[in-house]
């Protein structure tokens, strides 16, 4: 369906996918290479029972797949996507708040239940069974 069929019918134009910028998809392709050519190494020696033959396969492609997996998450984090835009910021701030309001009055709470328990002489408590004593 075409633009001019979808505005026809009345409708909105339908929305457009979001594009990833060039940073994040070359990192995810660096990434990507990195973790087929650590299970293609992967692949090559798990047959074999002689470490000393592992070694090349290890240093070559394991180190390597190791290395662009690492360089691709690097480039991932830095991208400007992974940054969080002001809304999360702000919900951010705002949970910290709730947060803070809570631990005051859990702090409250546990004030005067101490202040309560010091009024009365430290009441009978339960025994170590679960038990209520009688």
């Amino acid at each position: 369906m075409e633009a001019n069929d979808w505005m026809a019918d009345g409708g909105d134009l339908p929305p457009r996918r979001a594009r990833l910028d060039r940073r994040t998809l070359i990192g995810l392709g660096v990434g990507t290479a990195g973790l087929v050519l650590l299970l293609l190494t992967w692949a090559q020696i798990k047959d074999l029972q002689n470490v000393a033959a592992q070694i090349p396969y290890v240093t070559s492609g394991g180190l390597t797949g190791a290395a662009l997996t690492v360089i691709g998450a690097i480039v991932l984090y830095t991208s400007p996507g992974a940054r969080p835009e002001e809304s999360v910021r702000a919900e951010l701030r705002g949970l910290a708040e709730t947060t803070d309001w809570v631990a005051d009055a859990v702090e409250r709470i546990a004030r005067y239940l101490n202040e309560a328990a010091a009024a009365t002489g430290g009441a009978e408590r339960p025994a170590a069974s679960g038990r209520r004593s009688r």
